[in-house]
């Protein structure tokens, strides 16, 4: 009778243990990997940012390439299942497809290793050099869910105290971090700035009006003077007003991105081999001493120069320009 006592006693003993390493394992047993968020990546002749969205779509944008990648994704424990929407490359469309990865995780890293094969479609329509070679991919979290179930507050960004970026570093939004004043004020530290262009040869708006507001070249006055220019120009497009499509654009899932003012322009101006950028940008700025004129930079130079408002009427005046957006946080 003792032993029998002994061996129960023995069996809940062991069961208790089986439980607390269950709840020891990484994932939590069952629990599916925390996988959403924003992460950068740096590999195989390839940079950029690659974000898992809450409603299980993704999107892949590549520094100096206009062309993103994009479809779904689901996980069950440390495995994602990825399915490309169809992938165009030159005259050539590949269908969507699905592969499977493992999922690892250290630190602010995780690794996509592909389960399936030793060559991955996925790869190949990543457009890196090495595609063919490649068998798993390394991303760094920069905001998001959490990779190991713990809290994490998201942005990782100087307003909130959650680290700190280097120019050049990928930012909450997907951009590139070009701008660091060294401490947080005014609710923000840095400037980052989209992989890409928003529009191009495109007008600063489509009518001459003295813009109140708008005239701030400083750095911390591009926001202010987008949202002054998109209310003075309420009848204009994101086709024909530079500030509209700047604040128009949404990546990383974020809306307060604003065309840069004169000095936010230089600056970026200084982190050009990171951001791409090399033709003439328009700035936010309104010209102080006449409001026929708006400031925009070449890149090629860093010259700021006072240029009429934009194309009208298929270029009848005035100059076109691009547009780079950016966002403070």
């Amino acid at each position: 009778m003792k032993k029998e006592n002994k061996f129960k006693k023995t069996g809940l003993l062991l069961g208790l243990v089986f439980i607390m390493l269950l709840g020891a394992c990484p994932n939590g047993g069952d629990k599916d990997f925390d996988l959403a968020g924003t992460y950068s990546f740096d590999q195989g002749g390839s940079k950029g940012t690659f974000v898992f969205k809450t409603d299980n779509t993704y999107e892949i944008s590549r520094v100096n390439l206009s062309v993103k990648n994009t479809g779904k994704w689901t996980v069950s424990g440390d495995e994602v299942k990825i399915t490309t929407d169809a992938v165009t490359a030159g005259s050539v469309t590949v269908q969507p497809f699905t592969e499977s990865f493992k999922i690892t995780s250290s630190g602010n890293n995780i690794t996509l290793t592909l389960k399936a094969s030793s060559i991955s479609n996925f790869f190949t329509s990543f457009s890196v050099t090495t595609a063919s070679n490649m068998t798993s991919l390394t991303l760094t979290k920069q905001s998001g869910g959490s990779n190991n179930g713990e809290e994490n507050n998201g942005e990782g960004s100087g307003n909130n105290g959650g680290g700190t970026y280097a120019i050049g570093d990928t930012g909450p939004g997907g951009g590139i971090v070009f701008y660091d004043k060294g401490s947080v004020s005014d609710g923000w530290r840095y400037l980052e700035a989209a992989l890409t262009d928003q529009a191009t040869d495109i007008s600063w708006s489509s009518t001459i009006v003295n813009v109140t507001g708008a005239e701030g070249t400083a750095i911390g006055t591009g926001k202010a003077n987008t949202a002054a220019i998109i209310a003075a120009h309420s009848g204009d497009t994101a086709g024909n007003n530079a500030a509209k499509a700047a604040a128009a654009y949404t990546g990383g899932g974020k809306n307060d991105w604003f065309l840069p003012s004169h000095d936010e322009s230089y600056e970026m101006y200084k982190a050009r081999t990171h951001l791409g950028m090399s033709v003439y940008y328009w700035t936010s700025s309104q010209y102080a001493y006449n409001y026929n004129y708006a400031w925009r930079r070449n890149f090629a130079t860093g010259t700021g120069h006072q240029d009429s408002w934009g194309k009208v009427n298929n270029g009848n005046f005035g100059y076109g320009s691009n547009v780079r957006a950016v966002r403070a946080f």
